[in-house]
């Protein structure tokens, strides 16, 4: 019987350290880091029409568009290696964009989904975000979002609460969820999902 392929969704709040532990995941697990808002960062730099409007969007603290954001992970799904499974990064973010991930990973062949839920109470994820944004601004690498102030952040948090939590409770519903205190020290929290994940995916071979 051959082993389903498997795709992880890695989903919390803002500022949760979602980016972090994807990259501990690619390090330890034949995955690919897809990020949805490092995608949608870097058509904001260019000089378009589209970027204009992701940008304006992004700086409000809200949603970018379901159809651009759709069209920005299929199109990252299919360069997917053989032998890998993609970590989707912040996605979905709504239950419209989940029906469509579901059925574009079915469509790909993805016999499993599972759903890494980063459990972080907002005031850890503000002290995170500071934190981001004191190193940032030092190095003079500040996102331009983050550049707006604090009440982006909290208006982050109020669209993770309208549009989030309710694609999290589709979620429960067809793939399988493992909720992760994202609190500890990144190793701790990494070597929590890894043993969640190690049942469905073979660890990395180290020279």
């Amino acid at each position: 019987m051959m082993t389903p392929r498997v795709a992880v969704l890695l989903l919390g709040p803002p500022d949760c350290g979602k980016g972090t532990q994807a990259d501990q995941l690619v390090s330890r697990f034949p995955l690919k880091h897809i990020s949805s808002g490092e995608a949608l960062r870097a058509i904001a730099k260019q000089q378009t029409e589209l970027a204009d409007r992701v940008r304006q969007q992004m700086l409000g603290g809200g949603l970018v568009s379901d159809q651009v954001v759709n069209d920005v992970v299929v199109q990252a799904l299919a360069t997917i290696g053989d032998g890998q499974s993609p970590v989707l990064d912040g996605y979905p973010r709504n239950p419209d964009q989940t029906v469509i991930i579901l059925k574009a990973l079915a469509d790909l062949g993805y016999g499993k989904v599972i759903t890494i839920y980063l459990d972080v109470p907002p005031e850890i994820c503000r002290d995170r975000w500071l934190h981001r944004c004191h190193r940032t601004h030092a190095q003079g690498t500040l996102r331009e979002d983050d550049a707006a102030g604090e009440e982006v952040f909290h208006q982050r948090m109020a669209t993770f609460e309208e549009h989030t939590i309710p694609a999290l409770k589709c979620l429960q519903q067809s793939t399988e969820e493992f909720r992760i205190d994202g609190s500890p020290a990144v190793e701790i929290v990494a070597d929590a999902i890894a043993n969640c994940l190690s049942k469905f995916l073979p660890a990395c071979t180290r020279a």
